[in-house]
């Protein structure tokens, strides 16, 4: 088969094949050697990919003049013999790209192969890693070819994947049958461990909170996923690039502004996944507070002037939203998030490469069955049973994914729990929020110093001791906590400073342990290790000696009796009536092994 124009040997093609369904075609190709693009042979090949057939290349060998092209050229040139060889010689399109690739590989990167190479990764990996492995071993810098890969795909997507303003993949063809949940969320966390380094409850966590964007419409509050890491190259965007293929009507970002949000949410009810907000978040109070808003179902508006008659209007502020970025979220974000913190992957973890440029099959098949299952399931969702030990911002946020999760069934109730409890639980809400870590590591120098009343200048001191505590290197002079920031910390908590009379000191400017009495109460859990409240007398110790603490030696060189360390900074604890010294991260584990 052939045509006499190019660009008609698509249409034609198809017509062949309707008339043919079971026909051996052989699209006889041009070969437009001196036209950029060669048009004659990307058309062919095309044209085979589409109707399933082979192509053949006319072959003029050293004898070819510049007008040489086409198989009447080849006849003409060396006679009809040589025409024969090439038709029966014909291959698959496939072959015959890797066949003109390898015969030039540098010509890899011209904008005719690239739009090809894109087309292949998206239908056969294996076929375009092989064939990328090629071209590396015959001098082709990988990554020269990636980027010019990328930059291709990008300009392809920007033409052509939006349809009537909606990107194509949000339009969802249901799984033909109905998908148990517990199975789809295992194949979600398999796909993420399979390409992505991450700690130990993040992947699924995250599984659960793909599923949460497929249920949005029932549910009240919807948490930020807050994917987080100390520094570059953690793995943050590759986990926001696969989020973009699995979750409901996604939209990455990489800036945005405040009117630009809550018009894009109104307009298309997205999944809303904002990458590098480290780099435009600080300062911008609208911002934040425009993020706040869409917490919750019943706040989740705005209300705006709209027009030239200025007539105010809602908009909604109402999405699932992953916030991606370096360091931390400011404490209002924060504590509506779920926290997914990222690491380096180490020297000797090995990962799948991802390639999340172009809407893969596997990420296709898993939508569908989300889609299903969110379907069949968000009419049975109900709350469940609260988890008792975590304060009720952390429980609002666990609800619905902890309730997809009991729906779901199979090992899902405990393995969600379990990653609520480790990333949102009672010490992760604590280290989240500064003001409530002073109070904690305050309450604790007073029951250290056994004092009713103590110096500011020795309150300090004691909490800048401990090198692993945030009051060492306090803000960003990473000189220790100063008195006059000490004050501003716990003014929130109606704390101010008093004049004390310390036992043989001076008169001094300090706070009294009375005064956090309240703050105590309402803002930190009941310590079971706080021995009672000192009592003081003036009347001289017993003759006995007190209970020593156990753990071999004195000073700085006692031992841990957790874990039998000497190193780090350790304090006395009354646990079930028997005094101990122990490094503060060990107190949780010897108290869970000596109830």
């Amino acid at each position: 088969m052939a045509a006499i124009v190019a660009t008609n040997l698509l249409p034609v093609a198809e017509a062949v094949r309707k008339q043919h369904p079971n026909a051996n075609i052989i699209v006889a190709a041009d070969d437009d050697w001196k036209t950029i693009g060669n048009p004659g042979l990307t058309c062919a090949r095309k044209a085979a990919r589409a109707i399933g057939a082979m192509v053949a290349k006319p072959d003029f060998g050293q004898s070819r003049r510049d007008k040489d092209t086409d198989f009447n050229d080849l006849a003409d040139l060396l006679g009809t013999g040589h025409v024969e060889q090439g038709i029966v010689g014909a291959v698959t399109a496939d072959a015959l790209f890797e066949q003109l690739i390898m015969a030039d590989p540098h010509s890899a990167v011209r904008k005719e192969y690239l739009a090809e190479f894109s087309e292949l990764q998206k239908r056969d990996v294996a076929a375009f890693e092989r064939l990328r492995a090629a071209l590396k071993s015959a001098g082709v810098r990988a990554k020269v070819f990636d980027e010019a890969l990328a930059k291709q795909q990008r300009k392809d997507d920007s033409e052509d994947e939006r349809e009537n303003g909606e990107l194509k993949h949000w339009k969802i063809d249901l799984w033909p049958d109905p998908v148990g949940g517990a199975v789809v969320l295992d194949e979600v966390v398999a796909l993420v461990k399979k390409h992505i380094s991450m700690p130990k409850h993040t992947p699924e966590a995250c599984a659960l909170w793909v599923m949460h964007t497929w249920c949005i419409d029932v549910v009240d509050c919807s948490p930020f996923l807050a994917v987080t890491s100390p520094m570059l190259k953690c793995g943050k965007t590759s986990l926001l690039g696969l989020l973009n293929w699995l979750t409901r009507r996604s939209q990455i970002s990489s800036n945005i502004s405040p009117a630009a949000l809550y018009r894009f949410i109104d307009l298309y009810h997205p999944t809303l996944l904002i990458d590098e907000m480290d780099s435009f978040l600080s300062g911008n109070e609208e911002l934040r507070g425009l993020l706040n808003s869409g917490h919750t179902r019943v706040a989740a508006y705005v209300i705006r002037c709209e027009g030239d008659s200025l007539k105010p209007r809602y908009f909604s502020t109402w999405a699932p939203k992953v916030l991606t970025l370096i360091g931390q979220l400011p404490d209002t974000l924060q504590d509506r998030s779920i926290g997914v913190p990222m690491r380096r992957r180490m020297p000797g973890e090995k990962v799948e490469r991802l390639r999340v440029a172009r809407d893969a099959e596997v990420y296709q098949v898993i939508r569908r069955k989300l889609a299903r299952w969110a379907r069949d399931n968000m009419p049975s969702l109900q709350d469940p049973p609260d988890l008792e030990i975590m304060d009720d911002r952390a429980m609002d946020n666990w609800r619905p994914l902890l309730s997809i999760a009991n729906q779901a069934g199979g090992t899902w109730p405990e393995r969600a729990k379990q990653a609520a409890l480790a990333l949102s639980g009672p010490s992760v809400s604590k280290a989240a929020d500064r003001k409530i870590e002073l109070l904690r590591d305050i309450r604790e120098v007073f029951m250290r110093k056994d004092k009713d009343e103590i110096p500011s200048r020795e309150l300090v001191a004691e909490l800048a001791m401990d090198e692993e505590r945030p009051w060492h290197s306090y803000g960003r002079s990473g000189k220790p906590l100063t008195q006059r920031q000490l004050a501003g910390l716990l003014r929130p908590f109606g704390i101010i400073s008093v004049t004390v009379h310390p036992e043989g000191q001076p008169h001094a400017s300090g706070y009294k342990r009375v005064d956090f009495a309240d703050a105590f109460a309402r803002y930190l859990p009941p310590d079971p290790t706080e021995p009672p409240e000192p009592t003081r007398t003036p009347d001289p110790p017993p003759p006995s000696e007190p209970p020593k603490p156990s753990g071999n030696g004195s000073g700085s060189t006692r031992t841990c009796a957790q874990c039998n360390a000497t190193d780090g900074t350790k304090a006395p604890y009354v646990i079930n009536g028997k005094n101990v010294w122990l490094h503060r991260a060990c107190v949780t584990f010897y108290r869970g092994t000596h109830h």
